[in-house]
């Protein structure tokens, strides 16, 4: 599988963590968005990211309550910190094209293709966010990956047309840097944290 990611901050330091591992055949990913509302967020975000190599365990996370038990874990231990604020995430696993995962808060991930688009975390609560110790993780999948993963914080799909994630997602030639830079404003500037995470079928 082809894969390629991008993060691109509203401001020097930002809430919007991304992760990717691939091993043995097996590829994991977290996507977290920490809170705008505390400064301590990109602790909560970055946490996250860091905690989906425990996705990597054979002997469980092989179907969706998997990872909606990963996800309200990490709610719990966030809200233990005390002063690591709150995030969106989505988790995910793949295995031979299959994608299982669970997501919480306003980040988005679609499985796409020419003539096909379905949002994997369609069912997801926007809030509570995982932190607050009331947070609902939602699981997905398992589904078949034919074209492309696509994962983005809100900060993309909120500010850029779907239809034209869905076309440069889909290129040949993928250029992540430009799908980040159509949430960009006329000034060339974003209103917030950019992250996008591509997975596709070769």
């Amino acid at each position: 599988m082809k894969i390629a990611s991008h993060t691109e901050q509203q401001h020097k330091s930002g809430n919007d963590y991304i992760n990717i591992i691939e091993k043995d055949g097996i590829i994991v990913f977290a996507l977290a968005d920490g809170a705008g509302n505390n400064k301590n967020s990109d602790f909560a975000s970055n946490f996250v990211s860091q905690a989906c190599k425990e996705l990597l365990s054979n002997e469980k996370f092989d179907n969706p309550d998997d990872f909606e038990f990963f996800l309200s874990d990490l709610d719990e231990v966030i809200f233990n910190s005390k002063d690591w604020g709150e995030t969106t995430a989505v988790v995910g696993k793949i295995i031979n094209n299959v994608i299982m995962g669970a997501s919480v808060g306003d980040s988005q991930a679609w499985l796409l293709g020419a003539d096909f688009d379905y949002q994997l975390t369609e069912f997801q609560y926007a809030k509570p966010l995982l932190g607050s110790l009331d947070a609902k993780a939602i699981g997905f999948g398992p589904m078949l990956i034919n074209d492309a993963l696509v994962i983005g914080s809100d900060g993309l799909f909120n500010y850029a047309k779907f239809s034209e994630i869905k076309k440069l997602s889909l290129s040949e030639d993928l250029n992540v840097q430009e799908i980040i830079d159509l949430a960009k404003n006329e000034a060339n500037k974003l209103s917030d944290d950019a992250s996008v995470i591509i997975i596709k079928k070769l």
